[in-house]
């Protein structure tokens, strides 16, 4: 069994970016640097995103968590929008 310390699940925005899963969400490393510009409160708010000696690091998984939550509010928030084009495409 290894102690992991909760240090190992900070990562740079570029290391981050670099996981298959961050990847699939953006379509470059410019349009997620946009999104961080984006949600940098709300991030850091939660506790997933800060900036240390210069550098924004993310705390996983807990920062994957509020990736989903914030896609899923921003989806809320287009759904009549977005309803009409499912309704469509059947």
């Amino acid at each position: 069994m290894t102690n992991q310390s909760p240090l190992d699940n900070v990562e740079s925005w570029r290391e981050c970016f670099e996981s298959p899963s961050i990847r699939r969400l953006f379509s470059g490393l410019e349009s997620f640097r946009w999104w961080l510009r984006e949600h940098r409160e709300k991030l850091t708010h939660q506790g997933v995103l800060f900036k240390h000696r210069g550098q924004w690091h993310v705390i996983r998984p807990d920062f994957d968590q509020a990736v989903i939550r914030i896609m899923q509010d921003q989806t809320l928030t287009t759904l009549p929008h977005g309803m009409d084009e499912l309704a469509q495409a059947a």
